[in-house]
């Protein structure tokens, strides 16, 4: 994505500049619950752009705030103007459905997408900053501990063998995302994202071909 207008002029400060007077929405005070993406209407809230730049910019490294997916902040039509700076991929991605099927995603070094799969084929462009992505094939589901939802009770972080001893036989492969590289994560797949760096990402579930499972996820709260 060295083409994109964005890897040229995004960065926190030219989102303060630029969009600083915008409200938008966050994950906050996700260092007070473990489960702050199962829970993650628990943790909405209203902030300036501005403000939460300011926050990413002074906070240091930290999980406790976080611009997610589900925040939906490039619904906003004040923010519409970030699409303008990218290109779509025209043999992949369509560029006319972009409602609910892109999502903006920005925050301090630290922050943790916690280990979970996606019921679509997606694609993640690293704009700003570095990821570390940890992927599990979802071959080795049965070694995971799917708790509830897409979701998975092992931290990737730092797992607990003994309350999860199968995850010990699990093959990850790892790779850092650094600015400037797009990964391609195939419907299923179960990923840990953890960023290195302030970073500032976008993820596409648009494709031209069809992107739509049927799934019957587990709903096992007691481990």
């Amino acid at each position: 994505i060295q083409d994109w207008p964005a890897m040229k002029t995004w960065s926190p400060e030219y989102l303060k500049e630029k969009y600083g007077h915008v409200e938008v929405q966050i994950q906050a005070n996700r260092n007070s619950n473990s489960e702050y993406e199962i829970e993650c209407e628990k943790h909405r809230k209203t902030i300036l752009l501005g403000d939460y730049t300011d926050r990413v910019l002074n906070g240091g490294e930290n999980n406790d705030y976080y611009m997610v997916a589900n925040n939906q902040n490039l619904e906003r039509e004040e923010l519409k103007g970030l699409l303008d700076d990218i290109i779509f991929f025209p043999e992949l991605l369509n560029p006319e459905e972009t409602h609910n099927r892109v999502f903006f995603w920005f925050g301090p070094s630290g922050t943790i997408t916690p280990l979970h799969h996606d019921p679509v084929n997606l694609m993640m462009a690293q704009v700003y900053g570095r990821k570390r992505w940890r992927l599990i094939s979802p071959q080795q589901t049965p070694l995971i501990y799917n708790y509830v939802g897409v979701f998975s009770k092992v931290d990737c972080e730092n797992p607990d063998y003994q309350k999860y001893p199968l995850f010990k036989n699990v093959q990850m492969i790892e790779e850092v995302l650094q600015p400037g590289e797009v990964i391609f994560v195939p419907v299923g797949w179960w990923h840990q994202v953890k960023a290195l760096d302030t970073s500032i990402s976008l993820s596409f579930t648009n494709f031209v071909f069809p992107n739509s499972y049927t799934w019957q996820d587990p709903q096992i709260k007691a481990w």
